[in-house]
């Protein structure tokens, strides 16, 4: 749960600094947040939506000698923490990459809590269960991208390193942008290519739509 407090913290920074200090700051719009979450950090996306969490499921595994899931702090103040849950109310929008719902932590039906729009991109060749996710997510504002060749690294932030697609990391950038700017600044400019309506190119093999 950490890591989603690293999120709220960090807005809370951004909301305390001055124009002096550069980067933005006295103008930047923390009530209006587009998060992105690579691997793991798809946790931290699905956390600040509102998945809520299985106590059950966390407690049963924390009752497991070398439990997997939250095995550094199984304390009354951690499971206190999960049932609040982890909703951060700034953050408008969310774009897991190359990662999935924890269902070890947010159980069968952590996805309910969800309460804004979801974007999830994944790759042909990193199979993380993108499709499972999606059949699961009944009710869920949930965008689903699949690109050809993906790999796990297609999605991180430099289209110049070694290795990198620049078809799959280029077109990664135009859909997290696209999604951005649509909830975030509230571009209509870009409903077309979000719903399905503009075609996509031949990068990207899956896309679904669910809403809720």
């Amino acid at each position: 749960y950490a890591r989603a407090f690293d999120v709220s913290e960090t807005l809370n920074y951004l909301e305390k600094l001055d124009a002096a200090a550069g980067f933005g700051a006295g103008v930047v719009d923390t009530q209006h947040t587009l998060l992105l979450g690579h691997s793991f950090g798809a946790h931290n996306c699905w956390s600040a939506a509102g998945a809520t969490f299985d106590a059950a499921t966390i407690l049963a595994d924390c009752a497991e000698e070398g439990g997997t899931i939250v095995k550094d702090d199984c304390s009354d103040v951690a499971m206190a923490v999960f049932a609040k849950g982890l909703a951060e109310p700034r953050v408008v929008a969310a774009a897991p990459l190359a990662g999935t719902m924890h269902r070890g932590l947010n159980g069968p039906l952590g996805h309910e809590g969800a309460k804004i729009p979801v974007l999830s991109m994944s790759g042909t060749k990193d199979l993380i269960g993108a499709d499972k996710q999606f059949d699961e997510c009944i009710g869920c504002d949930l965008t689903w991208v699949e690109l050809k060749d993906g790999t796990h690294q297609s999605f991180a932030l430099s289209c110049n390193a070694p290795g990198k697609n620049e078809k799959t990391c280029s077109t990664t950038m135009a859909w997290t942008l696209a999604f951005g700017r649509r909830h975030v600044l509230g571009d209509a400019g870009v409903v077309d290519m979000l719903e399905g309506v503009k075609p996509h190119g031949d990068v990207v093999v899956t896309y679904k739509r669910r809403k809720p």
